[in-house]
């Protein structure tokens, strides 16, 4: 965050994928709201996106459910639910999210994400709003869908990556974030173009093979291109740029 202040005072937007905490506890969000006050101006709009960890007190030995837990996201993140829409700048910004524990016990995979068909139907919307224009849609989803990024064809979305692939056919216009891989934006396959495109954010942590990396991404938008800028926290380098054409 503070890299972010140098590299981006002047931002429109924080963004994170999902995964604010380890296990979802209230300690853990008032800890991560703690450090976003302190370094994130209040000025700047927030969008969060829930991710699998914040599933994870639903665990055996744990009275959370997870519509227990999804409130206390909506609550922590002051988030209007775990999917929903903004626009910054004239630009739309769709929110996806898990609405369902992923409990092993329910026969649900635990990195899986569980959109219900309520959201799907109300994506679908959202996006038909702008079907006729050609200006960037950016939607973001903690987990990738399956077989397209790097470490997707392990650590996707699940059976929803179909449902989705179907549906973001339509758009090319769209740009989908996402998390949970952990794997360096080093990798060629961190940004993949198939019908519309796919970005991996990388991680501040836990990156897969080298735990000392941080990373994450820096967005400009400019009337010709989106800009992806991917950044090493804790050298304070680029690692790479890519530009993405508005047509």
């Amino acid at each position: 965050m503070l890299d972010y202040q140098e590299i981006a005072p002047q931002m429109d937007a924080f963004i994170v994928v999902g995964d604010m905490t380890d296990l979802g506890k209230k300690t853990e969000y008032d800890q991560f709201n703690a450090l976003t006050n302190q370094y994130i101006d209040s000025n700047i709009q927030r969008l969060y996106t829930i991710g699998n960890h914040e599933f994870f007190e639903s665990g055996l030995l744990s009275l959370a459910s997870g519509n227990s837990l999804t409130s206390r996201f909506i609550e922590k993140t002051s988030s209007p639910d775990v999917y929903y829409d903004s626009w910054i700048k004239d630009y739309h910004f769709i929110v996806l999210g898990g609405e369902l524990s992923p409990n092993k016990l329910a026969g649900r995979n635990d990195n899986d994400a569980y959109l219900s068909d309520e959201q799907l139907q109300w994506f679908k919307q959202e996006l038909a709003e702008e079907a006729a224009s050609t200006k960037p849609i950016f939607v973001f989803l903690h987990q990738p869908l399956n077989n397209t990024i790097s470490a997707s064809a392990h650590w996707g979305a699940g059976e929803v990556s179909l449902q989705l692939k179907e549906i973001l056919e339509g758009y090319p216009q769209v740009i989908l974030f996402s998390g949970h891989t952990h794997f360096p934006l080093q990798e060629e396959q961190s940004v993949v173009t198939d019908g519309f495109t796919m970005v991996n954010t990388g991680a501040v942590a836990y990156i897969e093979g080298q735990l000392h990396l941080s990373q994450g991404l820096l967005l400009n938008v400019y009337s010709d291109r989106v800009e992806i800028k991917a950044r090493e926290f804790s050298t304070k380098e680029w690692i790479k740029t890519i530009n993405i054409p508005i047509q």
